[in-house]
C-alpha cells in the first residue's frame, strides 16, 4: 500500500507523474531520452541496466518493471538474478560485463569508482561518450527508486509487468499527456 493516499494500487509512477505533470514532465523525458535515444547501447541493454541498478536498490516497483520490459526485448528470466549473484559470471556478452561491474559499483559504492573501471569499459570496445550514458542511466534510476520506494509504490504482479514490457518494447515509453491515471476527489489539493 502506499504510503500516501493520493496514489492507489497499480497506478505506479505514472500516478505520481500525472498527479503533477509539471514536476516530472521533465524527469519523463529525461528517461524516455536515456532509454530510447542515440547511442552505442541497444535499447535491451539499456533496459538490463535499469532493472539491474533497481534491483540493486532493493526497488521491487521498478526492478519487476524494467525486468519485463527486459524479458520481451529478450533477456533471459534468470539473467537479472544471476547478475545479482556475480555480473562477471553472468549470461551476457563478453563486452557488456565492464559495464554491468562499474554499475554495480557506481550504485552501491559510488565512491569507489575510478579511471580503472572507465578505462575497462572502453578496452571493451565502447566509446567515452557511452560511459556517460550508462552513468546517466544509472542516476536516473537511482532517483526514481527512490520516488517509488519513497512513496510506497508496490510492486506489480508477474502478468501486469509482462504486459507493460511487451507495450514499451513495441510502442516505446509514454509521454506524460498520455499516462491517464483517473483522480478522486479524495487526492486532496497538490501544492
Amino acid at each position: 500500500m502506499a504510503f500516501v493516499s493520493f496514489l492507489r494500487a497499480g497506478h505506479g509512477l505514472g500516478g505520481l507523474f500525472t498527479r503533477e505533470p509539471d514536476r516530472y514532465r521533465h524527469c519523463m523525458d529525461l528517461g524516455k531520452t536515456l532509454m530510447t535515444g542515440p547511442g552505442e547501447l541497444k535499447r535491451r541493454e539499456r533496459e538490463l541496466l535499469a532493472a539491474y541498478v533497481s534491483a540493486l536498490n532493493a526497488c521491487s516497483f521498478c526492478a519487476g518493471t524494467h525486468t519485463g520490459i527486459a524479458r520481451a526485448f529478450g533477456w533471459d528470466a534468470n539473467v537479472l538474478e544471476d547478475l545479482l549473484e556475480d555480473p562477471a559470471a553472468a549470461a551476457v556478452p563478453e563486452t557488456l560485463t565492464p559495464i554491468l561491474l562499474f554499475v554495480r559499483k557506481l550504485t552501491l559504492q559510488p565512491m569507489r569508482c575510478t579511471a580503472a573501471d572507465v578505462e575497462a569499459i572502453t578496452k571493451a570496445g565502447w566509446t567515452e561518450q557511452t560511459v556517460s550514458d550508462v552513468v546517466a542511466i544509472a542516476a536516473y534510476y537511482a532517483m526514481t527508486n527512490r520516488l517509488a520506494s519513497g512513496h510506497g509504490i508496490e510492486a506489480l504482479s508477474g502478468e501486469e509487468n509482462a504486459a507493460i514490457g511487451r507495450h514499451i518494447a513495441e510502442q516505446g515509453y509514454p509521454d506524460i499527456e498520455s499516462l491517464a491515471v483517473p483522480r478522486s476527489d479524495e487526492d486532496g489539493e497538490i501544492g
